[in-house]
């Protein structure tokens, strides 16, 4: 049986979490992390068949994504529906992840905003110094 990814570390699972936090106090939006509420954290593996629609499901819904794509599959095909559906799109490349090839053609959308970042551990005050709120609502209102 293919796994898309084993059980997450728990540093790597911090990390997220100390994200999401950010996310939520800042933006004041609530997070979904797949790894987390679909997958618990990698101790529980779906189909594909089962697992494909649930993920395009919450992204449609979704007001709007935060990523940080790097090579994941997963992230890539998250980012192309929200491009393609016009929801504030946030990118972090870190340096302490392989650059997703995209990146530079993300970056050029108008609905999506890359940050660069030396860590993953430099995202959560990167979410508030980057005024990620302020995009976002920005790109929300221009979709009315």
């Amino acid at each position: 049986k293919d796994e898309p990814y084993g059980e997450l570390p728990s540093y790597y699972r911090n990390r997220l979490t100390r994200i999401e936090k950010a996310i939520e106090k800042h933006c004041g939006l609530s997070v979904l992390l797949p790894h987390r509420d679909i997958n618990n954290w990698g101790k529980t593996s779906y189909t594909a068949e089962y697992l494909t629609p649930k993920i395009v499901k919450s992204v449609e819904n979704a007001v709007a994504f935060i990523a940080i794509p790097s090579c994941s599959i997963g992230a890539h095909l998250e980012l192309g529906i929200a491009i393609a559906r016009k929801i504030p799109v946030v990118i972090f490349d870190t340096a302490d992840f392989p650059k997703s090839f995209f990146l530079d053609g993300f970056a050029e959308l108008p609905n999506v905003k890359c940050i660069r970042t030396p860590s993953l551990s430099k995202i959560p005050m990167l979410i508030e110094s980057e005024n990620i709120s302020a995009f976002i609502k920005a790109q929300g209102e221009s979709r009315l």
